[in-house]
This record gives C-alpha cells, sequence and structure tokens, in this order.
C-alpha cells in the first residue's frame, strides 16, 4: 500500500512539474510574440550615418536619436543638425531613408517635416498618402507610378525608379542628374551627380520610430 501511495505521489509530482514548464514556455512564447509585435509597428532608422564624399574625399559622421516621432541626427565634428519629424511608423513605411545631410524630397511618404540648421521643409500628402507638395523648393506633385511614388513635378522634375522583385521601395530614383541608391531596408546607400565620384554611406546600429 505504501509503494502504491508513493508512486502516485510521484506521479503528480511529475504532472505538477510539467504543467509549470509548459505555462513558464507558454509565457516565453507570449513575451516573444509581444516583442514582435512591438518591433513590426516600428519604422527602422540608422544609429549612425557615414557620409563619405567621392570627390572631396571628407567623411561625415552623424549620431543619430529617436524621441517619440523625431528623429534627430548630429554631426559628430560639428556642423548642421538635421530633424525629421514623421507622421506616423506606419506611413514612414512606405518611403525610404535619405542620409542626414541629403534630402531626396520626390520619394517622401509619412515626413512630416525635415528641418537641416536653419531650413525648415514641410511635406503635404493626399488622401492616398502620396506626396502632394513640398515647400523648399516649393513644387507640387500630381501623377504618381504603380507604387504611389511622383513621376513629374510642378517645377519640370521628370523622376523615374527602378524596384527590385517584388518590392514597392525602389532601388534607384533618378530626376537627372541625380540619382539614389537604396539597401533592402529604404536606406540610401550612394547618391550620384552625374559628375565625379558618387557620395557614400554606412551605417551601424538601428532605432525604432514606432506607433
Amino acid at each position: 500500500m505504501k509503494t502504491v501511495k508513493f508512486t502516485i505521489y510521484l506521479m503528480l509530482v511529475t504532472l505538477s512539474f510539467q504543467n509549470c514548464n509548459s505555462e513558464e514556455k507558454n509565457d516565453q512564447t507570449l513575451l516573444a510574440g509581444l516583442v514582435l509585435a512591438s518591433l513590426s509597428n516600428c519604422f527602422s532608422v540608422p544609429e549612425q550615418a557615414v557620409v563619405k564624399d567621392g570627390n572631396s574625399a571628407t567623411t561625415t559622421t552623424y549620431n543619430c536619436s529617436v524621441s517619440g516621432k523625431v528623429y534627430t541626427c548630429v554631426p559628430k565634428d560639428g556642423g548642421n543638425t538635421v530633424t525629421r519629424t514623421y507622421l506616423s511608423a506606419e506611413l514612414a513605411k512606405l518611403s525610404v531613408v535619405d542620409p542626414p545631410s541629403f534630402s531626396n524630397q520626390h520619394v517622401q511618404r509619412g515626413l512630416q517635416k525635415r528641418v537641416e540648421g536653419t531650413t525648415e521643409t514641410n511635406f503635404v500628402y493626399n488622401a492616398s498618402n502620396q506626396l502632394q507638395s513640398v515647400s523648399s523648393p516649393a513644387a507640387t506633385y500630381s501623377n504618381y507610378d504603380a507604387n504611389g511614388f511622383p513621376k513629374s513635378n510642378s517645377i519640370g522634375n521628370t523622376i523615374t525608379y527602378t524596384y527590385e522583385s517584388g518590392r514597392t521601395i525602389p532601388k534607384t530614383v533618378a530626376d537627372g542628374a541625380n540619382t539614389y541608391t537604396y539597401d533592402n531596408r529604404g536606406w540610401a546607400t550612394q547618391v550620384s551627380f552625374g559628375f565625379g565620384n558618387p557620395t557614400t554611406i554606412e551605417y551601424s546600429g538601428s532605432l525604432g520610430i514606432c506607433q
């Protein structure tokens, strides 16, 4: 009888231990799911950008931070701070990220305002979240490609795009002499001006602009 009771006791302890392990695993799975869901609501931007001018052989390093929907990049060795304010992470995901010292104005979707030093540029969008106007240099946009990016504007720019298969964010954007090249995150890695050597950009770290 004692043996039977002991055996039953062992079975109960084992079942209890298994249930605890199961609950712990479920908690871990839930936590991982919440983290992934949180990250999926964020728009990724670089923590540091190193801009290498191909013609002057100068290098500028920007250290960046995020506060809410405001993304600020400060040049390490002095110069103009660049601040970008986004409408939302969801809308920002429709667009690209340019190096702090550059602004490919044609392909912004979700960027509300860009300030570099004392120069402020504001962006306005239509009901389909397509770029409608830019304040500086002042221009309006009205015709768009299948992915919602403008093909021309009121100041005479004709804008052309290339896309990798299955993607809706451009691989390259050109408006004549200027060509921007983007990686699979939508971060600009090269800017060509139609003469000399292109400017290249290297990144490290990432930050999140979240909902």
